[in-house]
């Protein structure tokens, strides 16, 4: 069934999403633990930071929506074969 197919991309792509977005904060918190108190990072640096990691928050939250809505998908024809 066509929906099927369209519905397990959704959900595959979410699933992509959201890891992608996980990996992006573990590489940005990873960078900014390893970063020294004597550092010669400047405020911007760490305004990319800050800004990265808002980034990839919108990008799992996004993703996750993405997956409740295929989810709900799911549900509604199940419903409608009973």
């Amino acid at each position: 069934m066509k929906v099927d197919s369209n519905v397990n991309q959704i959900l595959s792509a979410s699933v992509k999403g959201i890891e992608r977005g996980f990996e992006g904060v573990n590489e940005i918190a990873a960078e900014i633990a390893s970063t020294n108190v004597d550092d010669s990072r400047t405020p911007k640096d760490y305004s990319a930071n800050a800004v990265a990691l808002l980034e990839y928050r919108n990008q799992v939250q996004a993703s996750a929506k993405a997956f409740e809505t295929a989810q709900d998908a799911i549900e509604s024809v199940i419903s409608d074969l009973r």
